[in-house]
């Protein structure tokens, strides 16, 4: 948070989401130490209730606005400069793995599926959802990233392609 360029309205905002995070996230786990076992079901519900209805959402909302912003700075620039084509691909083939592999690696019991598929599709998400589509956001800005740089460095066939190596 110190490195330079040195821009103080956006160290503060970054202390201040760290410090946030850190006390929603720290402080609730290390208060539970000190209540007794019977007492520690609200305090429980508090934690993850808000993980799941405020950051898991957040999360993926910042995912999508990570990729406009990535996608708006790498095509500003003349080139590719830091980005790894084969990287970004690697990275986003493994995203796209990892949450494919989350629907059938982790399923519901089916003593907990209801006749109603919205509550199904509610508790899945709840349970496992969340980091299936997490890492599918990942993998989606990995990958028009990857399209982006292989669009600007001309590495592609055709007219687009290099006349010299």
């Amino acid at each position: 948070m110190t490195l330079p360029p040195y821009r103080p309205a956006q160290t503060r905002a970054a202390v201040a989401a760290f410090v946030s995070y850190a006390a929603i996230t720290l402080i609730p786990a290390i208060g539970g130490a000190f209540i007794p076992a019977e007492d520690r079901e609200w305090p429980y519900a508090i934690l993850v209730g808000t993980m799941l209805f405020i950051f898991g959402p957040l999360v993926q909302l910042l995912g999508f606005a990570a990729l406009g912003v990535q996608a708006r700075e790498t095509i500003a620039r003349s080139s590719a400069g830091a980005l790894s084509l084969r990287g970004l691909v690697v990275q986003a083939v493994v995203f796209l793995l990892v949450g494919v592999s989350f629907v059938f690696r982790v399923r519901l019991p089916s003593e907990e599926l209801d006749e109603h598929w919205i509550v199904n599709a509610r508790d899945w998400y709840w349970k496992v959802g969340w980091a299936t589509i997490n890492n599918l956001v990942f993998a989606l800005t990995q990958a028009v990233l990857a399209y982006i740089v292989l669009r600007q460095d001309g590495t592609d066939s055709g007219e687009r392609a290099a006349l010299l190596s």
